[in-house]
């Protein structure tokens, strides 16, 4: 009976994982089709600040405006990609 349980148990914690990555892989599939929808600068912005490290600074750099325009354009982005995800 103790191995039955065990089982049981087991296999309810399979699912539940298998579940949740079901779900995360469906969530990343919805950012990455939002990300898409993005003009060329800023994904330049939200792939340099949130998957390559690059502070704001470097970016205005690279993009030749200030850093104040880059912290604005990282919160308009943010902004769109929620709304496309919300949708």
């Amino acid at each position: 009976e103790r191995l039955t349980n065990d089982c049981d148990q087991q296999f309810a914690d399979e699912s539940e994982n298998t579940e949740d990555e079901a779900i995360t892989n469906m969530l990343i599939d919805k950012l990455r089709d939002a990300v898409m929808t993005l003009s060329d600068t800023e994904k330049h912005i939200i792939f340099g600040l949130f998957f390559e490290d690059k502070t704001a600074k470097r970016i205005s750099e690279e993009l030749g405006v200030n850093e104040m325009a880059v912290s604005r354009m990282k919160y308009k982005i943010l902004g769109k990609l929620r709304k496309i995800l919300e949708n």
